[in-house]
């Protein structure tokens, strides 16, 4: 549900948009998820991290679209209200932290993204100890050319 006062543009996909959007459509599965897992030692500065998520996140437009279908056509909608997300998981007080957040990062990579419903993205920031943080980005192939 979009604020009042939040400004939606619509625009046409790119045809290698389109073409990614139609095989989804047809094919419904992860084969189009990009994914990335950093594992971050020593002290991190939390407020600093999601700074740069936010920056990130307000730099690039396909970072705040999402797909509609309207009149038989397939359209990108933007959203400049869109603020970055991230989710934070701490898994520093179970056995194994470290394998827990791989786990978690599989599942994740081979979950499908749905291209209709924002954001396109998912990021996760797992606790693994004190000083050792797993990051892990998932994104759709869809968004993360320069289309």
């Amino acid at each position: 549900m979009f604020n009042t006062n939040d400004i939606i543009s619509l625009k046409e996909l790119t045809p290698g948009q389109l073409q990614l959007f139609l095989h989804k459509k047809i094919h419904a599965n992860a084969s189009y998820n990009l994914s990335f897992c950093y594992r971050i030692t020593g002290a991190v500065n939390i407020e600093k991290l999601m700074k740069s998520f936010e920056i990130t996140v307000d730099s690039f437009e396909l970072l705040k679209v999402n797909f509609v279908e309207t009149n038989g056509k397939v359209l990108m909608q933007h959203s400049q209200d869109r603020k970055c997300k991230v989710e934070f998981e701490d898994f520093s007080k179970v056995k194994q932290p470290v394998q827990k957040a791989k786990d978690c990062c599989q599942q994740l990579t081979n979950t499908d993204i749905d291209l209709n419903n924002w954001p396109l993205y998912k990021s996760i920031v797992y606790t693994i100890s004190e000083n050792e943080l797993s990051l892990f980005i998932l994104i759709h192939h869809i968004i993360s050319d320069a289309y």
